[in-house]
């Protein structure tokens, strides 16, 4: 199988250990690393705090993107129609 030039994969994170099963998932796909984002697990501020480091460590270990989650950031917490 292979995944579109024109598609992104995002991923959240909440652990280093997310590594294994998101790399599997690459190379079975054969998903380019600049292709990929990786987000922080998070549904408020504090708990995104907590894994955001986690998240952008990975990202600058394997060359993914990171995706920040700015509406959490903004307004403090997770929130339908935000």
């Amino acid at each position: 199988m292979y995944a579109s030039m024109t598609s992104y994969f995002k991923f959240v994170v909440s652990s280093k250990e997310d590594i294994h099963e998101i790399t599997r998932i690459l190379e079975r796909l054969k998903i380019p690393r600049d292709r990929v984002l990786l987000m922080p697990r998070g549904k408020d501020i504090r708990e995104l705090r907590r894994y955001a480091r986690i998240a952008w460590d990975l990202c600058l270990a394997y060359g993914f993107r990171y995706s920040p989650r700015l509406h959490i950031e903004v307004f403090g917490r997770s929130k339908r129609g935000v």
